[in-house]
């Protein structure tokens, strides 16, 4: 049955559900839906006859079903009545889902009684979580009840009942006893008391998470109004996963790690060094410096240099260069060269266990195998499964199966220099059936005859972004893996392969990238444009590299601020300029006020000749809406008084009697001669011939100016000229228009 068919068949059936038009079809767009739908049609072929309860149901299972086989159970227990509510359906799809073994359904009702506690053990559980919560919102504890892992598929309508009986205390009754406060880490007995909880049958992951922010976190913190602290308390980020419930393969790989870490947080910023750092960096630093510090944690800066031919010694020293520059210090710099031995330890590990085999599929022969199948597809009339697929289309080796041992014998030939660049390459045996493309057997190690900054001919094999980033994070027991959203996929690969070596398994989580509106923050973008001469270096005022940034004068404040103020979540958006501008005046809000002009014109007033700027003086026809000097137009001049334009050729003004409607800023004609730098754009406009008051020229260079009019400026270095720099302009800067 073609795709279409299938759809309008899907349609029809919903309706018969009591599923409006336009829903249905928005869930038929889904893979996953129509899959299960097909499965419940089987079962249940006049939906029509239901009652109005059952079919809510079925419209549940539709929704929540994760796959076919789930689906016809659900639809199986409805019919038998011990599906009633869509707990029910969660109850029973947790109990498949974490199955080991196929269930029968009379094993699946058994259990699912199984997990809906007695009456006193829910009331002993829901006491122990209210006593935590003591005077706490209603809303807050409730809550903290119904995702308790024995009370999550008990009726909110039982839990409200429970609460009644148990009498909560309400807020104004005042806060419950707090924990006293680890200083200088978690106490043994802390660490023992969470551990319990932790590696328990069904762990209370709420309330353990609570106690150990309640034991980690400075009430200054938590209290904190500051959006460096608050953004940590918000969302996903305040519920998210502590050292001791990052749950692991087994209870004695959470022991371990538990053991060699004290219960620490940890995270790391991990840049490659084949690059300068931008502003998008400037969000990574922040979310990862600032949790270390809110949890009074560990980070390090790690090098991830696993690309000899795009990474160079510079670019180490200039990444460390600018993560001091923007006021962060890490705890430890590592290198991922540094694990190198370790990665190739667990590689051959991994084809020891069947995990990993040699694969000699070059690029090409990759692509041909893509449009070989997408051909296939067209001709059996798949058109629409072959276009939505089309450049992902899995391509199995035919290698895959290759002995233990072979693979092992292989593996070393690449060590040792055998194969060219391209003739061979380990991929990990992950799992080509899955419908993310991150498990179809990605790259492990791949051969680069090209010497390592740090490690120089050692090697002739490098491992992988993706065999090496989550061991690495492994190594260094990090319990928070923070990245950006596009590496969302990445995360069943990574689960997947500290699972597969039985090693810690650190849990990634994504949040969205910086988008500033009008910036280059594609590290790739920015190195083609210096190339070919559209940019002067890394630290070109006009770009939004962190050295660009910093060259154009702002402070490495403003930055901090400006990303701190954005939150943490994983929806994309893009940031107006304006908003890092808006951050950046209030920094330089204090700065000294002073009168520069940008372009210079000689008038003549009843003290003598003085300067004014050019876009202040307006010939010709008079224009209504301009304030400044004109004909008809009365200013006024700081130590002059108000004047008005008599002779338009002469620029001669006389003094004048009239209400002013503007002040005009002035220099004398002997006003030092500086150049004003200002970025437009992508241009840079130099205004060669400005003058300035004399006391900004004794200015030393770094020291940050207010110019009247225009913007804020800094003095920039030039042996032989007065220059300064626009940093950002004024809200308002008619000079500019």
């Amino acid at each position: 049955m073609s795709l279409q068919s299938k759809k309008k068949k899907g349609l029809d059936y919903l309706a018969k559900v009591g599923i409006k038009e336009a829903k249905a079809q928005e869930l038929l767009e889904n893979k996953r839906v129509r899959n299960v739908l097909e499965a419940i049609e089987a079962e249940i072929e006049t939906p029509e006859n239901l009652d109005s309860e059952q079919k809510k149901l079925l419209y549940k299972v539709i929704e929540l079903a994760n796959s076919a086989s789930t689906a016809k159970i659900c639809v199986e227990l409805i019919k038998k009545t011990e599906i009633k509510t869509e707990i029910d359906i969660r109850n029973a799809e947790s109990i498949i889902k974490h199955s080991t073994r196929e269930m029968s359904v009379d094993e699946i009702v058994e259990q699912m009684h199984r997990n809906i506690p007695s009456l006193p053990e829910m009331e002993n559980v829901a006491a122990a979580i209210m006593q935590e919560n003591a005077g706490e919102p209603k809303a807050k504890v409730l809550r903290e009840l119904k995702h308790h892992p024995r009370l999550q598929f008990v009726a909110p309508k039982t839990i409200l009942e429970m609460m009644g009986r148990l009498e909560i205390k309400s807020v104004a009754e005042g806060k419950g006893k707090k924990l006293e406060k680890s200083v200088g880490g978690l106490t043994d007995e802390m660490i023992n008391e969470l551990l319990e909880m932790a590696t328990q049958a069904h762990p209370p992951t709420r309330t353990i998470n609570k106690k150990f922010q309640q034991l980690t976190i400075s009430d200054e913190l938590y209290n904190s109004k500051d959006r460096k602290w608050t953004r940590y308390l918000e969302g996903e980020m305040q519920t998210m996963h502590t050292p001791f419930t990052n749950y692991q393969k087994n209870n004695e790989i959470l022991r371990e790690h538990i053991k060699r870490t004290r219960g620490q947080v940890r995270v790391r910023f991990p840049p490659e060094p084949n690059g300068h750092l931008h502003v998008g960096h400037a969000k990574a630093m922040s979310i990862n410096f600032g949790y270390k510090e809110f949890y009074d944690g560990w980070i390090s800066l790690r090098y991830d240099d696993t690309n000899p031919k795009a990474e160079k010694t510079k670019y180490y020293e200039k990444i460390k260069e600018m993560v001091e520059w923007m006021g962060f210090k890490p705890d430890e710099i590592t290198n991922a060269s540094d694990y190198f031995d370790r990665l190739y330890e667990c590689a051959v590990e991994l084809i020891k266990r069947g995990k990993a085999y040699i694969c000699h599929l070059s690029r090409k022969e990759v692509a041909e195998k893509r449009k070989e199948t997408m051909a296939t597809k067209i001709d059996e009339g798949k058109e629409k499964e072959a276009a939505a697929e089309d450049a992902g289309e899995r391509v199995i080796s035919p290698w895959r199966d290759r002995p233990i041992e072979e693979n092992l014998e292989l593996f070393q030939k690449m060590k040792d220099g055998h194969y060219e660049e391209g003739e061979a390459v380990l991929r990990m045996k992950m799992d080509m059936t899955s419908d993310n493309p991150q498990l179809w057997d990605l790259i492990a190690y791949r051969v680069v005859k090209h010497p390592h900054v740090r490690t120089g001919d050692k090697w002739v094999i490098y491992p992988s972004y993706d065999f090496t980033h989550c061991l690495t994070d492994s190594f260094e027991d990090i319990t928070h893996s923070f990245c950006t959203t596009e590496f969302i996929n990445s995360r069943a690969s990574y689960n997947w392969l500290c699972d597969a070596l039985d090693l810690y398994r650190p849990v990634q989580w994504e949040y969205s990238r910086l988008n500033i509106t009008g910036a280059l923050l594609s590290k790739r973008y920015i190195t083609k444009s210096i190339n070919e001469k559209k940019f002067t270096g890394w630290d070109d005022p006009r770009l939004s590299t962190l050295e660009g940034l910093r060259s154009k004068g702002v402070p490495a404040h403003s930055i901090r601020r400006f990303v701190e103020s954005l939150g943490i979540t994983t929806v994309a958006s893009e940031t107006p300029q304006h908003v890092l501008e808006n951050i950046i005046r209030e920094d330089l809000f204090l700065s000294s006020k002073s009168t520069a002009i940008l372009d210079p014109l000689a008038i003549e007033v009843p003290t003598g000749t003085i300067l004014v700027d050019r876009k202040d003086f307006r010939a010709g026809e008079p224009d209504p809406s301009f304030y400044r000097i004109q004909r008809g137009t009365t200013v006024f001049l700081k130590d002059i008084g108000p004047l008005k334009l008599v002779d338009e050729e002469k620029r001669i003004l006389e003094k004048s009697e009239d209400t002013h409607n503007a002040v005009v800023p002035w220099l004398p004609t002997d006003a030092p001669t500086a150049i004003l730098e200002i970025v437009h754009d992508k241009e840079i406009a130099e205004y060669k011939t400005a003058r300035v008051s004399p006391e900004i020229a004794k200015s030393p260079v770094g020291v940050y100016w207010q110019f009247i009019r225009i913007g804020f400026f800094i003095r920039i270095e030039d042996k032989d000229s007065l220059r300064f720099r626009m940093v950002v302009p004024l809200k308002s800067s008619p000079l500019l228009e």
